[in-house]
Formats: structure tokens, sequence, C-alpha cells
């Protein structure tokens, strides 16, 4: 299996560094310019689906990826969706420390563990990415496949195969892609960036 794992463009929300997981915002100019040059560089990639995020952002990244592309199938999976910070939604980090200033000191101190307020919370949100993986590898083990998703998704896709790395291990930056490879029951992981 080889997985092509892309993150979607940028978004206005991205440049103010504001937590939106699940707030369904589009991409900006630079998003769709980068959306433009990652499809250039995956021009030669032969992937049989495309799996995406339902959200705007990831889907506006699909739509301008598989713009020559209408043979391949493309799902969109709502589990490969951002996580849902809740309250925090829309605000940065000064602005969740201000209104929050306790919930943000235990999310700071246990960042897996505590569940902001009106949020989904780490442990599930986990669940849901790894449920829709395991689906994935049932599926469509023996082919390769692109997905687009959001950086936490990406960071769990990551985990899936490879247990050893942190959650922090990457960053997946928006106009890059990355590769999984599981093919002769080996890993292997390459980025461009």
């Amino acid at each position: 299996m080889i997985i092509y794992l892309t993150r979607h463009g940028e978004t206005e929300l991205n440049k103010q560094h504001k937590f939106y997981g699940a707030m369904d915002v589009d991409l900006d100019d630079k998003g769709y310019e980068q959306a433009q040059e990652l499809a250039d560089k995956l021009a030669d990639c032969q992937f049989q689906v495309v799996i995406s995020s339902t959200l705007k952002r990831a889907v506006a990244t699909t739509e301008v990826i598989l713009n020559n592309r209408h043979n391949i199938p493309w799902i969109k999976d709502p589990r490969l969706n951002e996580m849902d910070f809740g309250a925090w939604e829309g605000a940065d980090a000064d602005q969740i420390e201000a209104e929050f200033p306790v919930e943000w000191q235990a999310w700071l101190d246990d960042t897996f563990g505590y569940v902001p307020p009106k949020a989904e919370g780490f442990k599930n949100f986990k669940h849901r990415v790894f449920s829709s993986l395991d689906e994935i590898v049932s599926k469509y083990g023996n082919q390769s496949i692109l997905i687009v998703a959001h950086q936490g998704v990406l960071r769990l896709i990551h985990q899936y195969f490879d247990s050893d790395s942190s959650f922090y291990d990457d960053n997946f930056k928006a106009g890059y892609y990355s590769v999984i490879n599981t093919n002769n029951g080996e890993l292997s992981f390459e980025s461009n960036l």
C-alpha cells in the first residue's frame, strides 16, 4: 500500500493562528495557489482512489488536485475531519488563555487527556481517525491512495502506521506531500518538504 498524504491549502484562519478544527472555512488565494502547486507535484503520481475530509478546505484542495483526473474515485469521509476544538473554535491561543485560563492551563498540562469545553477531545478524535484507517487498509490495502486532510489527522495517520512516532514529530505543510509505503511488509516514510 502506498499512501500519499497531503494537507489542505492555507486559509485565512491559518494566517491568524486560530483554532478552527471543525469550522468549515474556505481556502484563501494562497491556499488555492498551494493546491495547484500540489497538483503539479502529484501530476505523475499514480493513485487509484482519493479519500478526503468533508471540510471545504480539504474538498477544494482535492478538487484542484483532481482537475484532470475524472476517472479516479473520490470518497469524502467525515472521520478524516480535523479535531473539533469546541468553545475554542475561531480563537487564537491568547484569546483562549484570557477567556478560559484554567482550562487552557489544563490542556497545556495534558494535551492528549484534557478535553476543552464542548470539544471532541483527543481520545475520541484518534479513535475516529483510526476507524477510518482500519477501513482504508481493509478495502485498499494493495493500492496507491491519496488522502487530503488536516494537520492533526495526518499526524495520526503517521502514528497509525508507525507507533513509535510522536504526534508532534511531523509538521505537514500546505502545498507539500508525504508518502507512506507499506509494500513488502516494510514501512517507509518519505516527505517532499
